[in-house]
């Protein structure tokens, strides 16, 4: 955790004054999230209760949420690879630019994963679009971002979260991120789920499915409804009816497949409240 922190805010350092904010998803992003949620207490009155909360978890990666204005232009978007560069970031074979490493003198290793959202019509003729890889239209900068379409909202009602510590060279360092709302990690998380349920390691369904149920614990009564409007708004979006089908599936019934598959992760307590989690999952989703 404190490696995933140094290299985060050599990162923010690298990138201070160059108009690149960093929009956190994936394990990392929930985990600032619910610490956070944790050290300010209680008082939004949560879904349910911090004591049925799973403990924060992460990983060794930063998934970073690329705005999509910041794609149209090839020189604020250069400016990450710059950056990327300097700290000793290298290409993970098989998914150049958009996937990349840093091994670190500890002998350890973090990677930083590139991802955009929908990309509005108004740029669509700012970015070039192929095979789920997204870039600026026009010029090669070396860096491309995952288009995923699931990652709704994602540039909207933001959290900013500051962040202190030391850059992984000893000197102090402090700056601020961004984590999406939860509809986002709601979207994604039901995607990845979708993706991941039937590997033979199973690993991967288990952490997104008590993921989701991460994200429904920790939302606010008003959190719960702006969840919702926001659903309600592209609910004639076919990525919004995969989404629903997919907690038809997988997350509707006590034996539902998702469910189970939370159950058996490392982090499940036998009082969390399962029944209360599908049930509010199924109400955000349902059609308006």
């Amino acid at each position: 955790m404190d490696i995933l922190t140094q290299c985060l805010l050599d990162l923010l350092h690298g990138l201070e004054g160059k108009g690149f904010p960093l929009i956190l998803c994936g394990g990392f992003g929930l985990y600032l999230k619910q610490v956070r949620r944790q050290e300010q207490g209680f008082g939004h009155h949560p879904l349910l209760p911090g004591d049925l909360w799973p403990r924060p978890r992460t990983t060794e990666e930063i998934d970073i949420l690329v705005r999509t204005e910041i794609l149209a232009d090839a020189e604020r978007f250069s400016r990450l690879r710059q950056v990327l560069d300097d700290l000793t970031y290298r290409p993970v074979p098989g998914a150049e630019y958009m996937q990349f490493i840093r091994r670190l003198d500890s002998g350890g290793w973090v990677k930083v994963d590139l991802l955009t959202g929908p990309v509005p019509d108004a740029l669509g003729d700012k970015v070039t679009v192929r095979n789920r890889r997204v870039r600026p239209a026009g010029r090669s900068v070396g860096l491309h971002a995952h288009r995923a379409d699931e990652a709704i909202g994602f540039q909207t009602n933001l959290q900013a979260i500051s962040i202190e510590g030391y850059c992984t060279d000893g000197r102090p360092c402090q700056g601020v991120v961004f984590i999406p709302p939860a509809v986002t990690f709601l979207m994604m998380k039901l995607f990845a789920f979708n993706d991941r349920h039937r590997d033979e390691q199973k690993d991967f369904a288990r952490h997104h499915a008590m993921d989701l149920y991460r994200v429904v614990a920790m939302l606010s009564y008003d959190e719960f409804q702006r969840t919702r409007a926001v659903i309600s708004a592209h609910w004639q979006d076919e990525i919004l009816q995969e989404a629903s089908q997919m907690i038809a599936d997988y997350f509707a019934t006590p034996t539902s497949l998702g469910l189970i598959r939370m159950q058996e992760h490392d982090l499940f307590e036998p009082d969390m409240d399962t029944r209360e989690f599908s049930r509010a999952l199924t109400d955000l989703f349902a059609e308006p």
